[in-house]
C-alpha cells in the first residue's frame, strides 16, 4: 500500500485556486450549434429600408430562405443571384452577412458599385442592422474608431471592410473569407489598369482554401456583363416553380402568361389593374390575380435547371424574375410590355428589370440593312399629286449637317404616335464658310409643304450641328430662334438624356472683341440614346405608332448612311461605331437630329388634327397656314 506524504499533498492544493471568466471569455469559449442563415435572420435579422422594415420574416418572401440556406451549405463556396431590382438580392446579402458575423466571426468585404454607394449601404443597411439586432448589436465595439465611413471592427473579431469597383487598393489589400459583391453589372470594364473588380475580389479568398463564402448578385444588364457569365458558369442552375392554386399543375411564370385585354390603353390597364397570369395547363388556363400569384409562388419550389446529378456542387446560381416578387403588379409588366414595342429603352428594362434577362443585343437589328429600308419606300399618294404630307402628318421637322463642301438637309413630318415620313433628303453644294450658303439654306427653310388637306405646312422646328464651323452656325441660328432653328451638338456619353438646352456664349468677331459677345440656346443631344431608339423603331413593320416611312425620292445611299453603323461593346459598355472605317453616316445624324426635335417641341397632335379637319370643312376654303404654338425652349405655350 503506497502512503502519500501530507507535503505532496499540500504542494498539489496549492496547484488550484479560485478565479472567473469575463462575459466575453465565455461567448468565446461556448460551443455554437450552427442553424440555417435563414432562421438565424428569422430570430435576430432587422430591415432598416424597404416595404417590410422592422424584425425579418422568412413568410414575407418564402423563395428566399432556399437561397439563403444553400449560402450555408459547407459544400458550396459561391453562390449568384441573378434578380430584378428590389427582388431581394440585398437582403439576402444582409442575411448572410448577420450570420457571418454572428455564427462565424472573420472579415468580410462587401463590394458595391460606387464610394457613394458604400456610403449609402453603411448608412442606411448595415449600421442600423447591426444598431437593431440584439443579437448583433452585442458586438458593437465602444470606440467610436471602430466604426467608420468604409468599415466596422467588431467586438468578436469580425471585421466589415467595403470597397467600391473602381478603387484598387480597396480590393487587393486584405486577405477575406467573406466577399459579397453587390450590383456587379454596374461595374465597371476594369479597375484603372488592372482586371476587373470581380476577379481582383477573387483573390482576397486565397488564403482560406475552401472554407471561402463568395456572394455575387446584380440584375441583368448585357449578354456579356458579369452576373450573367457567373450565372451561366456556375455548375448549377436553379429556377422557381409555382404551383396553380386552381388546378394544382406544377410551372415555370414566363412572360407569355401576362395578358391584358387588346382594347385597352395603357393608362387604363394601368390604373384599372387591368393584367392577369394566365394558367400554362390547357385545361385549366384560369386568370391569376396578384393574390393567386402569392398562393402560386408560396406553393412553388426551386428546380434545378442544371447540375441535376451533382451532389455536391460549390457554386450554384439562381434566377428570379420579377413575376415572382409580391410587390410587382401584372398590369405594371404589362404596360412596360405595351410601351417596349415602340421604345427601346422599356425593351431593355422589360428584359433586364421584369424578365431578369441580359438584353442580348444581337437579338436587335438583324436583318436591318440597307436594302431591306431601301425596298420599304413608298408613295405617299397617287401619281402627280399635288401633296407630298399624308393626312395622318400634322407636324415638320428639319434637320441639317454641315460638311465642308455642303450642306445636307432632311425635313420629316410626324403625326400621332411618332410615326414618321421621310419628306425629302437634300444636298446644297457649297461652301460653309460663304455666306451665300447660308442664304440659301435660310430660304429653303421657309418652304411650304403642301398637306394632303390642302393646306401648306411649314417647316415647325430646325436643327443645325454646331460640330463644323460652329460660329458660322450660331451667327445663323442668333436671330432666327424665335422660328425655333437651334444649335445643336452631339453628346455620345452613354446614358445622355435625348437632349438639354444651354446658354452658350460666342463672338461675332475674329478677334473675339468682348464688346461682340453673344449667347444662344445650344442644344445638346444624346446621340447613343437616340440612336438606340431610331434602331428599334427600324424594326418596327406595322405602319403606326413610330413607324417609319420613306418616300420613294429617297436615294439608296441615304439608306447606306443610314446603317452605316453599329451598337458593339467597347470596354464593358454599348457604343455605337461605324461598321467601316471612315464610312459616311450623314444620314443617322440627321435622323438623330429630328428626333430630338420633334421631342423637343413635344406637340399635341391630336388637337394638331382636329384643327386641320376644322379648316378643311370649311368651304370655299383658299390654301392657309396652320398655326402652330409658341415653342420656347421645348416648353409649349398656347
Amino acid at each position: 500500500m503506497q502512503i502519500k506524504s501530507a507535503q505532496t499533498e499540500t504542494t498539489q492544493a496549492e496547484m488550484y485556486y479560485p478565479f472567473t471568466f469575463s462575459s466575453q471569455e465565455c461567448r468565446a469559449a461556448e460551443t455554437k450549434i450552427k442553424i440555417p442563415i435563414s432562421e438565424h435572420a428569422e430570430k435576430y435579422q432587422y430591415v432598416a429600408r424597404g416595404n417590410h422594415t422592422g424584425a425579418w420574416r422568412n413568410d414575407i418572401t418564402p423563395d428566399l430562405a432556399f437561397i439563403m440556406d444553400t449560402i450555408g451549405e459547407e459544400h458550396v463556396r459561391e453562390v449568384i443571384f441573378m434578380g430584378t431590382p428590389q427582388g431581394g438580392k440585398s437582403n439576402v446579402l444582409l442575411n448572410a452577412l448577420g450570420s457571418f458575423i454572428d455564427q462565424d466571426p472573420a472579415e468580410v468585404l462587401v463590394v458595391f458599385p460606387t464610394r457613394d454607394d458604400v456610403r449609402e449601404f453603411m448608412d442606411d443597411r448595415i449600421i442600423p442592422m447591426l444598431e437593431n439586432s440584439p443579437q448583433l448589436s452585442q458586438y458593437i465595439s465602444p470606440n467610436p474608431d471602430d466604426t467608420a465611413k468604409y468599415h466596422v471592427k467588431l467586438t468578436n473579431s469580425a471585421i466589415i471592410y467595403t470597397g467600391w469597383a473602381n478603387s484598387a487598393s480597396r480590393l487587393a489589400s486584405k486577405a477575406i473569407k467573406y466577399i459579397c459583391l453587390d450590383e456587379v453589372d454596374k461595374y465597371d470594364a476594369t479597375v484603372g489598369k488592372e482586371t476587373d473588380a470581380i476577379s481582383l475580389a477573387r483573390k482576397r479568398k486565397r488564403t482560406f482554401g475552401d472554407t471561402y463564402k463568395l456572394i455575387i448578385t446584380s440584375s441583368p444588364t448585357r449578354e456579356d456583363g458579369h452576373v450573367n457569365k457567373a450565372f451561366n458558369a456556375a455548375q448549377v442552375q436553379y429556377r422557381r416553380h409555382v404551383v396553380c392554386p386552381d388546378c394544382g399543375t406544377d410551372q415555370l411564370m414566363n412572360i407569355t402568361g401576362i395578358k391584358y385585354p387588346e382594347d385597352k390603353t395603357k393608362e387604363e390597364i394601368a390604373a384599372g389593374g387591368l393584367a392577369w397570369y394566365e394558367c400554362s395547363h390547357s385545361d385549366c388556363q384560369s386568370k391569376w390575380t396578384e393574390a393567386k400569384r402569392n398562393l402560386a409562388v408560396r406553393a412553388g419550389r426551386w428546380v434545378r435547371y442544371k447540375g441535376q446529378d451533382l451532389e455536391k456542387p460549390t457554386t450554384i446560381a439562381f434566377h428570379k424574375p420579377g413575376w415572382l416578387s409580391f410587390d410587382v403588379t401584372f398590369a405594371e409588366i404589362a404596360v412596360c410590355e405595351i410601351e417596349s414595342k415602340t421604345d427601346h429603352a422599356r425593351l431593355i428594362d422589360l428584359y433586364n428589370d421584369y424578365m431578369a434577362e441580359p438584353f442580348i443585343e444581337s437579338e436587335e437589328g438583324e436583318g436591318i440593312t440597307e436594302k431591306v429600308l431601301y425596298d420599304r419606300r413608298e408613295d405617299y399618294g397617287p401619281e402627280n399629286a399635288e401633296w407630298v404630307v399624308p393626312m395622318a402628318a400634322s407636324v415638320i421637322t428639319c434637320a441639317v449637317d454641315v460638311q465642308k463642301n455642303r450642306l445636307e438637309t432632311e425635313v420629316v413630318a410626324w403625326g400621332e404616335g411618332l410615326e414618321s415620313w421621310g419628306l425629302e433628303y437634300k444636298q446644297h453644294i457649297g461652301d460653309p464658310a460663304k455666306p451665300e450658303v447660308w442664304a440659301n439654306l435660310d430660304r429653303y427653310l421657309k418652304k411650304k409643304f403642301r398637306h394632303e388637306s390642302g393646306i401648306d405646312l411649314k417647316i415647325a422646328i430646325t436643327a443645325i450641328d454646331s460640330g463644323y464651323l460652329a460660329g458660322e452656325v450660331y451667327k445663323f441660328v442668333k436671330p432666327r430662334q424665335v422660328r425655333r432653328v437651334y444649335a445643336i451638338k452631339g453628346e455620345d456619353a452613354i446614358g445622355h438624356a435625348l437632349y438639354a438646352f444651354s446658354s452658350k456664349k460666342y463672338s461675332g468677331a475674329k478677334n473675339k472683341n468682348l464688346k461682340d459677345i453673344h449667347k444662344i440656346n445650344l442644344c445638346r443631344i444624346g446621340t447613343e440614346t437616340a440612336k438606340d431608339q431610331l434602331l428599334h423603331w427600324m424594326q418596327i413593320e406595322e405602319h403606326g405608332p413610330c413607324y417609319m416611312h420613306w418616300h420613294m425620292g429617297y436615294p439608296h445611299e441615304y439608306f447606306k448612311q443610314l446603317t452605316a453603323e453599329h451598337a458593339i461593346q467597347d470596354k464593358g459598355k454599348r457604343r455605337w461605331k461605324p461598321k467601316k472605317k471612315g464610312a459616311p453616316n450623314e444620314a443617322v445624324d440627321l435622323r438623330v437630329y429630328n428626333y430630338a426635335m420633334i421631342e423637343v417641341l413635344n406637340p399635341d397632335f391630336e388637337e394638331l388634327n382636329i384643327e386641320i379637319a376644322a379648316i378643311n370643312q370649311k368651304e370655299d376654303n383658299p390654301v392657309k397656314q396652320i398655326k402652330r404654338p409658341v415653342m420656347v425652349q421645348g416648353l409649349r405655350k398656347k
